[in-house]
């Protein structure tokens, strides 16, 4: 369980996504292949939650029993955190921070969830900061998923200096593997990265 005095309840909030405003618990579920059952109980650090914490707050709404720490570099913006916190289902879980530097204590979290947030906005290198951050918070047994892996699995993006789909995985690989996490790639044209950590 994460204290309150570690929770920062006066961040939150990204550029909206659609009408609701970011991706939701169907979102997580289609896209990073989680089971409602596989939440409850669990302490889920949701990192590049989007605007509104819509995952933390379907996640409330539907009853599973877990907490969620939403965590966003765009909550610093009072623009954003004005907008969450006038919510009225706002769950006042919500952090500024990046997945480089995570203001969390070691082997904080049983679930890592990132979608369309670590993996899409940092560049290979970056990965030897957000990699050794997501294990250190990460619980021994616990897990990540981040999606997806690459936006085109067959042409380079030279904008955020990806060279290919296949020399990524490899990439994130190493490093992983360097760290003593366990990876895997799953789901439709291998987008899914699964990090786990072993007991």
């Amino acid at each position: 369980m994460i204290p309150d005095d570690r929770i920062l309840t006066f961040w939150p909030l990204t550029i909206l996504i659609g009408p609701e405003g970011g991706r939701g618990l169907a979102e997580y579920e289609a896209e990073l292949l989680i089971l409602r059952g596989e939440l409850r109980g669990k302490i889920v650090l949701d990192l590049g939650c989007g605007c509104t914490e819509k995952f933390a707050r379907e996640i409330h709404q539907a009853g599973i029993n877990c907490q969620v720490i939403s965590v966003s570099p765009d909550y610093i913006f009072r623009k954003f955190r004005n907008e969450i916190i006038n919510r009225p289902d706002w769950t006042k879980k919500s952090i500024a921070a990046q997945a480089e530097h995570l203001p969390f204590a070691n082997k904080s979290f049983d679930l890592i969830l990132a979608l369309h947030s670590v993996l899409r906005y940092s560049t290979d290198i970056e990965g030897l900061y957000w990699l050794p951050e997501i294990n250190r918070v990460l619980k021994p047994g616990g897990r990540a998923l981040l999606a997806p892996v690459m936006l085109s699995t067959t042409e380079p993006n030279d904008d955020f200096g990806w060279v290919s789909f296949s020399a990524r995985k490899a990439i994130i690989s190493f490093k992983a593997l360097s760290l003593g996490l366990k990876v895997s790639f799953k789901g439709d044209k291998e987008q899914i990265l699964e990090l786990a950590k072993p007991t």
